[in-house]
Formats: structure tokens, sequence, C-alpha cells
């Protein structure tokens, strides 16, 4: 593979510095609304979720922007190019952090029967789905740009244009799931409450996975050269499961929204 990227559709060197520094803003931004929380006192159920999930984003959003920097110094596309598979899963799970905070602080002063929270909730599952087809598509940009210097195989191929519709549905699965059971709506807070926490762990594991997983990338231009099947599948896999996981677990946590006959701390 070219070593600069040049003879690529789409390079990943160039277009590093842009999302490093959009993945800092955000970074700051979800740091400001952690502060502001902190100071404020409202129902301590939903703003303890909604610390809870900024926290995580922003440790995600913070290593991604470091992990952009690091892409933009490279000199080795096919490195570059593997750098970019994670780092993009962590933005993306760092956007849908911000919005399903957003639905947590939302659901704190919605008056309106659920009505408002209900939309943010949607727009966080869009969201979701905005972000599962762009990993899958950065996943399939990544494996035929490396295919001529490299075995692919068929079937990780396969996976990867697989990879955006089937969270897909997985994803209007658990919304209709949510939905049937939106009757028992206690039962869902429990379990949103519950998970909350086990999400944020969850977004720290992909930051540690995506980090090694970077960091294994090194090696001389002689190296990569030639990228074996192995590490094509090992790379393309954990750029792919464990964002996939962790999308999944955050919109099943979201909240359902206030019932109109709720006292106001209930939850």
């Amino acid at each position: 593979m070219d070593q600069d990227c040049d003879g690529l559709d789409w390079s990943p060197i160039a277009s590093a510095p842009v999302h490093s520094a959009f993945a800092g803003v955000l970074a700051g931004l979800v740091f400001a609304g952690i502060v502001l929380l902190l100071s404020v006192r409202s129902d301590q159920v939903r703003r303890t979720n909604a610390l809870v999930i900024f926290g995580s984003s922003f440790l995600v959003l913070a290593f991604d922007a470091f992990l952009f920097g690091v892409i933009a110094g490279e000199r080795i596309c096919a490195r570059a190019w593997t750098e970019t598979m994670h780092a993009a899963g962590l933005l993306g799970l760092g956007a849908l952090g911000i919005f399903a905070g957003i639905c947590w602080l939302i659901d704190t002063s919605d008056t309106t029967a659920g009505r408002m929270t209900r939309f943010y909730v949607i727009t966080t599952y869009v969201i979701a789905i905005i972000v599962t087809y762009h990993v899958g598509a950065t996943a399939v940009e990544y494996l035929e740009s490396v295919a001529a210097y490299s075995d692919t195989p068929t079937w990780l191929a396969g996976v990867a244009r697989a990879y955006g519709w089937l969270l897909l549905g997985c994803i209007l699965l658990i919304a209709l799931m949510l939905a049937v059971h939106r009757s028992r709506d206690i039962v869902h807070r429990r379990i949103a409450n519950r998970f909350v926490t086990a999400t944020a762990y969850a977004y720290v594991a992909c930051v540690v996975v995506a980090l090694y997983a970077a960091g294994g990338a090194a090696g001389s231009a002689e190296d990569w050269a030639r990228v074996s099947a192995t590490q094509l599948a090992w790379n393309t896999l954990t750029a792919l499961v464990f964002p996939g996981i962790a999308v999944l677990a955050q919109i099943s946590t979201l909240p359902s929204g206030r019932d109109a006959s709720e006292p106001n701390g209930q939850r």
C-alpha cells in the first residue's frame, strides 16, 4: 500500500486533524455539561444517570481526539487506516452518548407526560442507526482499500457489508420490545437505571480495546507492505463487535418518559 495514501479515493491521514478537533470540541462540551450538572440539584436518579453517561462519553471522546491526533502524524497508510477503524467507532459512541445523556436531562424536567423525552429517545435511536451504518461503511472501505495488499477473506467482507443491516435489525427489535413493555414502565425503569452504569463500563472497555488494538498496529513500512488475513480479521472484527455491543447497551438503557401521574422524585 502507498505509504501516503495518495493512491486512495479517501485519505484517513488527511482527514484525521479535522476529526481530532471535532472529537476534542465534543469532549469539551461534555465536560462543561458535567460541571453544570454537578452544580444543579434535581431528580437524583436521572441526574446520576446523566452524569454516568456523560462521564463515559467524555472519556471516549477525549481518547478519540488523541487517537486521531496520532493518525494525523502517520506516514504509513495501512497503519493509519487500521487506527482509523478503531477511532471511528469511538467517535460514534461519543456522539451517541451525548444524545443519551441529553435524554436523561430532558426526562428530569419533562412535564409533558413523557412526550418531549420520547422525541429525544427516538432521535437517539436514529443516531444509533447512523453510527452503526457509518462504522460498517468504514469497515467496508477499509477492506477495499487494503484488498490489493492483503489476502482479504471473503467472509470478512460479507460481515462488514452485513454489519449495518444486522445492527439495524437489533436496534429496531430493542425499540419494539421496549414499546411493547411500556405498560410495565416501572420494570423498565428499574432495568434502565441498573444497566446505565454497566453501559458506561462497556464504553470504558471500548476505549481500552481500541487503544490496545491501535497501539498494536506498530511496525515499520516493510511490516505493513502486506497485511496478513489474520491481522485484517482481528482489526476489522474488533472495530465492529465492541462498538456494536456498546451501541445496543446504550439504547437499551434510555428513559421511557415520565408518566403524568408520577411524582417528581419517584424514580
